[in-house]
């Protein structure tokens, strides 16, 4: 099992329906603080339910840049001690009958946060995302936010990829979120993706015990780190190699419609969301038309070398490669 300090658990949320007792005075909310006074925990009560959020970076950082991962395992069992004495404190204080070890889990938020590969940015990946991915494959690819239209950099965006009842992927700048909350430390250009994980993988994780409990074992934690990593290498990055494909196809059917790559790249400039789909385009159309494997490469790379002032986009599909490697197994 390959282990990554940029892979792991960052948020749980837990849900439970009260009984009318301890309901009908109770509508509250109370945070707790960790030793650099940032929230890693608040529990409230609105109308008949208990909800819960617990961040288990927080537990041990002053953020959530880094991910509880498996280096943090370590650390588990005292963390999980604490937050059920504190939070069984509050319900205490309240005089209800709750038992905090048996609520219920309704998500719990796994990620993969690093630095995208030089010469791209967050901005064009996730530029690249939200072209990517629409409706009609195995996945449901919700429409992007209005401003996810044209990415800029310093706008963190939220563009998501769900399986009812399974999980929801989110993809944005870490280091703008960061930023915008005041935490100025952060390297630049951190890009997360976020699996959120409901209903059926929980289940399948856990059997029928979906308590709090259960959840903060290292077990369970062990379990969603392996299922954060299968959801990512077997089905986002399939999906985006599909996607990938199809548009190289695109832009090597203008080409030999057009016999010309300026027209071509005038035309699709917004699908070339790396200059990586231009070339592999480019080298089939060469060699579509006679020339050899090296002939293509050449001339493709000579086109690219004195046609510079285009500034495609660059080492978008590499980054995606960095995530996977941290992936694999």
């Amino acid at each position: 099992m390959k282990k990554s300090p940029n892979i792991g658990v960052d948020g749980l949320n837990f849900e439970l329906i009260l009984e009318a007792k301890d309901f009908k005075a109770c509508l509250f909310e109370h945070s707790l603080f960790n030793k650099y006074n940032a929230v890693y925990a608040n529990i409230k009560v609105l109308h008949d339910r208990l909800k819960v959020y617990i961040n288990l970076p927080r537990c041990i950082r002053k953020d959530n840049v880094l991910p509880f991962s498996f280096y943090d395992m370590k650390q588990l069992e005292k963390i999980k001690k604490k937050i059920i004495s504190e939070l069984q404190a509050v319900i205490d204080e309240q005089n209800m009958s709750c038992d905090i070890k048996a609520i219920p889990v309704k998500s719990i938020e796994y990620n993969i946060t690093q630095q995208v590969a030089n010469g791209t940015t967050c901005g064009q990946m996730l530029n690249m995302f939200n072209r990517f991915f629409y409706d009609g494959r195995n996945l449901v690819y919700q429409d992007p936010l209005p401003e996810c239209k044209f990415l800029k950099d310093n706008v963190a965006v939220l563009p998501l990829v769900k399986r009812k009842n399974y999980y929801t992927i989110k993809l944005y700048n870490k280091s703008v979120e960061q930023a915008d909350k005041g935490n100025m430390a952060v390297e630049n250009d951190l890009l997360r993706f976020e699996i959120v994980f409901v209903d059926r993988t929980l289940k399948r994780l856990c059997g029928n015990d979906l308590s709090l409990d259960n959840f903060l074992s290292s077990e369970i934690i062990y379990k969603a780190i392996e299922e954060f990593k299968y959801v990512f290498v077997k089905r986002m990055v399939k999906d985006f190699k599909i996607c990938l494909d199809e548009i190289v196809e695109i832009i090597f059917q203008s080409l030999m419609a057009t016999n010309s790559a300026l027209v071509t790249v005038a035309t699709y400039r917004e699908l070339i969301v790396d200059k990586e789909i231009l070339r592999r385009a480019m080298i089939k159309w060469y060699k579509e038309n006679g020339c050899s494997h090296y002939r293509a490469r050449r001339n493709t790379s000579k086109f690219l070398s004195v046609n510079k002032r285009l500034n495609l986009p660059m080492n978008a599909i590499d980054t995606m490669r960095v995530f996977k490697r941290e992936c694999m197994w």
